[in-house]
């Protein structure tokens, strides 16, 4: 009975996913995989999710991850199908997000034999994955062994740094189940039982402080420059602790601000300001003059690096840099004279206990930045016309108390950062992919975030229209969530194209502007209301403030799947960034 042994291997395998912490099981429909479907039917429901595209079903599982912190799995058939999952793989990778891929494959003897969808699918992730595992076929004598090498798996994708892992299973026919699997009396009448007995054993990963040799060096360059400048950007935070930790690493960066040193954060930091202790936006500092001409001293950055482009020459100006990362070390620029892996917290700690500003160390002019830029929000705010991109942050922060926000990369990130941060709320999660800092799978994702957020708090995602072009087939995703608690609400940016490739040097460099709208705007030729609309969904397209304000306040009350079209009008938005340009200088 080799379907008896395919499904009592496919269910110790699900079974003790669950019991080492995977709660959501993103399905793919598929022939070979048919054991480990069925198997996660029989496990894990309510938290299987079938999916049809499976590019789509690894950015949901991917936003479901992202949120959680806990690993998400990936379940698809052989052949093509896995190498749909390679853009999320990669966003994992290098955003720390568990992920584990499950593919179905072929047995040994028709790999290499022309057989129709099979490849050598354990070597299509490379070293982008932190463990790639055969599992082989379902074998008596390793059936005990399976629970242990998935506790291996998972924590090899929940360690630090976190990532994927890839589990490669092999089936050989008859795929289906007999229907004694189906059966309550099945055991009592003889057919062996479905899973084994041999329990997951819990591993953990280790624990990570600062290295007692990194904070002698630390101390020894900040009496060397004196004050630091403490810089924090974008971090990941799971769910179900992520007040708890962010509220530590505010007392601890709170603790650094009150002993003389500087601290900027980026929005994606989830740190929310307070200008009483001489916290403020990453952003609207490093554009202000007083602080652009300010010496940078001893720059420590926690992190990403800031999206914001003038960040660079700030560093530029720093005595010293040093890099503390989580997850690794992010030098991209590869300036950093120290760099030090640890989790934020103690590291802060330790900076704060030997690390005391001097009193010539004053909060800088920039301090007052934060309730400036208030102001200059709250009158944008009460503006009426044409619609522009600082007023649509501006009015997502103004009414989301409480919530995640799911920034897109390019602009929207980057135009939060600037024009909204002022009014982010403490209960205010912001969710970012800036790990591999594309435009993949932006519809998936959030509908993978409102997965896991908590399900009393709304969810809101923002981007541009060209990151929506990008994941369309999403769309039809977002019908499949069922019925919601709390709303999703979805604000697609149109503003006729990639308007950062206008920042970036291609468009002073004397290119004919039919050729660089063509090649490089590449505004999308169509409404995403409209394609909503059509898929069913609830959706609204707004060209003016007044409209996007009431269209926002109304999808905010609904428990449902809301998408806006926010259509800017680009003579408004130039003006409204000029005015904040020039007030800000």
């Amino acid at each position: 009975m080799s379907e008896v042994l395919a499904y009592r291997w496919s269910t110790t395998l699900i079974s003790s996913l669950r019991e080492l912490g995977v709660q959501h099981f993103v399905v793919s429909p598929g022939s070979r995989s048919t054991p480990l479907t069925v198997a996660a039917w029989a496990c894990a429901q309510p938290h299987v999710h079938m999916v049809v595209d499976e590019r789509a079903a690894a950015f949901f599982a991917l936003g479901i991850a992202r949120v959680s912190g806990k690993p998400v799995v990936l379940i698809c058939t052989s052949g093509s199908a896995l190498a749909h999952y390679f853009p999320a793989v990669l966003e994992a990778e290098l955003a720390h997000i568990p992920l584990i891929v499950l593919s179905a494959d072929r047995p040994l003897e028709l790999v290499g034999s022309g057989a129709s969808q099979t490849l050598d699918q354990i070597k299509l992730f490379g070293g982008h994955v932190r463990l790639s595992s055969e599992l082989g076929s379902p074998d008596e004598a390793a059936l005990d062994a399976l629970p242990s090498l998935l506790a291996r798996a998972v924590l090899a994708a929940t360690s630090t740094p976190a990532g994927p892992v890839h589990l490669n299973a092999r089936f050989r026919k008859p795929l289906e189940p007999s229907a004694a699997y189906f059966e309550p009396s099945a055991a009592a009448e003889g057919v062996p039982s479905v899973a084994s007995d041999r329990k997951a054993p819990t591993l953990f990963g280790s624990q990570r402080s600062p290295a007692p040799e990194a904070l002698l060096a630390l101390r020894e360059l900040s009496s060397l420059h004196g004050g630091a400048t403490v810089v924090v950007g974008a971090l990941q935070y799971r769910a179900e602790d992520r007040a708890c930790t962010i509220a530590n690493l505010r007392a601890a960066v709170d603790n650094v601000a009150a002993r003389g040193h500087v601290v900027l954060c980026e929005p994606a930091s989830g740190l929310a300001l307070a200008q009483e202790h001489g916290i403020h936006a990453t952003a609207h500092a490093l554009l202000n003059r007083s602080y652009r001409e300010r010496p940078a001293g001893l720059l420590i950055e926690l992190g990403l690096p800031p999206v914001d482009p003038a960040y660079e020459a700030f560093c530029a100006r720093a005595a010293c840099r040093v890099v503390v990362g989580p997850h690794g070390i992010h030098d991209p620029k590869g300036t950093a004279q120290l760099a030090v892996e640890s989790d934020l917290v103690p590291f802060l700690q330790a900076f704060a206990a030997q690390n005391q500003a001097g009193p010539e160390v004053a909060q800088p002019e920039a301090i007052s930045l934060t309730a400036h830029l208030r102001a200059l929000a709250l009158r944008e705010q009460r503006a009426e016309g044409g619609l522009s991109e600082p007023f649509v942050s501006i009015e997502l922060a103004s009414l989301l108390e409480r919530g995640q926000l799911f920034l897109g990369n390019s602009l929207p990130i980057r135009d939060f950062a600037l024009f909204a941060h002022s009014h982010c709320s403490p209960q205010l999660g912001v969710v970012h992919q800036r790990g591999h800092a594309g435009i993949d799978g932006y519809f998936a994702g959030a509908a993978g975030v409102r997965v896991a957020a908590p399900q009393q708090e709304p969810v809101v995602a923002l981007f541009g229209d060209v990151t929506a072009a990008h994941d369309l087939g999403s769309l039809a995703l977002l019908t499949q969530l069922g019925p919601l608690q709390a709303p999703l609400v979805i604000v697609v940016i149109n503003n006729a194209g990639g308007r950062i490739f206008e920042r970036l040097p291609i468009a002073k460099s004397g290119l004919p502007r039919p050729a660089f709208e063509t090649l490089f705007l590449t505004a999308p030729a169509l409404s995403v209301a409209a394609v909503a609309a059509a898929m069913g969904l609830v959706s609204a397209r707004c060209d003016n403030k007044s409209d996007f304000r009431a269209a926002l306040t109304s999808a905010l009350a609904q428990p449902r799947v809301t998408v806006l079209e926010a259509v800017v009008d680009q003579a408004a938005d130039r003006a409204d960034r000029a005015w904040f340009a020039e007030v800000l200088a």
